[in-house]
């Protein structure tokens, strides 16, 4: 089951940071790789799902001034009523991952994403202001963490000026 306020913030995110901490494949380098990068989410809300077209700028490491753009769309589940992320930056849209509650404010993939020789584990971590998607990716190239963190556009006070 999806606690309804994290419906609702997945519902109401319009900012997004992204986040990749990579391990060099490459013994001989000494250092990690590092990328950040900054965006919008523009959402679109279906009876089940939420759509998610996220738009952004890398702004560290190599691919620093390059844009990014995806899709990722939350669906609750018809069968179970548990969450579930697919993307779909590609022709077709890909199931990514169902999630389980692991503690209040916590989710986990219910098993790890196979792709080619990859391995793709999902953990979802929310409050009431934000949401934080981290994937740990491992495979016989490639070792990495991509985190996304996304938040509603600030909502100014009653009584502000500006």
């Amino acid at each position: 089951m999806i606690p309804p306020p994290l419906w609702q913030l997945l519902r109401e995110v319009r900012r997004l940071r992204v986040q990749v901490h990579a391990d060099s494949p490459d013994p001989a380098r000494d250092r990690r790789e590092r990328h950040r990068g900054s965006g919008v989410i523009e959402v679109e809300e279906g009876a089940a799902s939420v759509l998610w077209r996220e738009r952004g700028q890398w702004e560290t490491g190599r691919l620093a001034g390059l844009s990014f753009r995806n899709v990722t769309r939350w669906t609750r589940s018809a069968e179970s009523g548990a969450l579930e992320v697919a993307h779909g930056r590609r022709v077709r849209t890909v199931f990514l991952a169902a999630f389980q509650e692991e503690r209040p404010g916590l989710l986990v993939a219910v098993a790890p994403h196979l792709c080619g020789g990859d391995s793709y584990s999902a953990a979802l971590h929310w409050r009431e202001d934000r949401l934080v998607l981290v994937w740990s990716v491992s495979g016989r190239r490639q070792s990495y963490r991509l985190a996304v963190t996304a938040w509603p556009v600030a909502r100014r006070r009653r009584g502000s000026s500006g």
